[in-house]
């Protein structure tokens, strides 16, 4: 089953509760990363008393752009074929309306 999925990053743009709500960020966006949490107060290995302080911000563009312009479907190991076809077919409808 082949489902067009052109209509995603138009989606992304108009649906901010869709774009936003998803959990899904580059890792160097993520929490720890940025406040350089690690056990203790040291942030090493990101600053070091050397001097050295590393900072990844944009270094993965490609990676920030495949996370705004992609969706990233969560599902449970316990589906079966309905849960799967519902949402295929979910899929499909928005699909429909945003091709219209």
């Amino acid at each position: 089953m082949v489902l067009n999925v052109s209509f995603i990053p138009n989606l992304l743009k108009t649906t901010p509760e869709i774009r936003d709500g998803s959990n899904v960020v580059v890792m160097y966006k993520q929490t720890w990363i940025k406040e350089k949490n690690t056990y203790g107060n040291s942030h090493y290995p990101w600053i070091s008393k050397s001097g050295r302080n590393i900072d990844y911000t944009g270094s993965c563009p490609n990676a920030e752009r495949a996370v705004a312009d992609h969706i990233t479907l969560y599902i449970h190991e316990g589906w079966e074929n309905k849960e799967i076809e519902d949402t295929v077919k979910a899929f499909k409808k928005v699909e429909q309306c945003y091709l219209r």
